[in-house]
């Protein structure tokens, strides 16, 4: 598997806990989708939250696979075309697992997002990491529990 650095970002490594997050693309990687970004724009200015659907983590790892960097790279847009905006950084689980595990692990990838976001510029102050492990769910368990386990955006302050 071949690997590029996207020129749109500067080369760098994060090290995230236990495991290491590298700012790489699949050669051939997308640039992100405007329609994607004007949604969640959209979402927010409405409802006051954005899910943000494409973020999928390393199984019981804080570190996310490669192909969720074009959806981390909209909510970057998102970010840097809104500064005066703040938000929660939620992440939520299944109940498949410890719900002790299950709770530092998404304060862990909530921690992991808002670093993320952090290292390309976006003030660490607009940024409020917060895990809710399986406490939340938004459908009944199943056996594929993909359902429940999402990242969102919930601003926390008014225009």
């Amino acid at each position: 598997m071949s690997w590029r650095i996207r020129s749109s970002l500067p080369v760098c490594m994060l090290f995230v806990f236990l495991g290491s997050i590298a700012c790489a693309t699949q050669a051939g990687g997308s640039a992100p989708s405007s329609s994607t970004v004007s949604s969640m724009e959209s979402d927010i200015q409405q409802t006051g939250s954005a899910l943000v659907a494409g973020v999928e983590f390393e199984r019981g790892q804080a570190s996310w696979t490669s192909a969720s960097i074009g959806t981390l790279e909209q909510v970057l847009i998102v970010l840097q075309r809104h500064t005066e905006w703040r938000f929660e950084v939620q992440v939520h689980t299944d109940e498949l697992n410890d719900r002790a595990a299950d709770q530092a692990l998404t304060e862990r990838r909530a921690e992991a997002i808002a670093a993320w976001l952090s290292a390309r510029g976006i003030d660490s102050t607009r940024l409020v990491p917060r895990g809710f492990g399986s406490s939340r769910p938004r459908h009944e368990p199943v056996a594929s529990s993909t359902a429940n386990r999402w990242v969102e955006l919930k601003k926390l302050n008014e225009e």
